[in-house]
């Protein structure tokens, strides 16, 4: 166990199952209610979602190899896509 988290992949294995289970535990400690908290736990959530997809990509699909513009590319598509997601969020809140 210790030689896959000393990999760079095992790392970001750990890392992903730990921002799932984190998101877990945001959907569950927002519960059923409507309340002002609902917005901001489903925004954490969402963009939890959106590091992951990043991580992802970099990792396992091997866009960190890629050119420099692919990379900014892929940025600037989580931080726009995952943006304005998030505004629709909150202002329809």
């Amino acid at each position: 166990m210790i030689i896959l988290l000393m990999r760079s992949v095992g790392a970001v294995w750990l890392v992903l199952i730990l921002a799932t289970v984190l998101s877990w535990l945001l959907f569950w400690a927002s519960g059923d209610r409507a309340a002002a908290g609902a917005p901001v736990s489903s925004a954490t959530i969402l963009i939890v979602a959106f590091v992951k997809a990043r991580l992802i990509a970099l990792h396992f699909m091997e866009v960190r190899e890629a050119p420099k513009a692919m990379r900014a590319l892929l940025d600037v598509y989580c931080v726009v896509v995952c943006g304005v997601l998030v505004y629709l969020l909150v202002e329809g809140a």
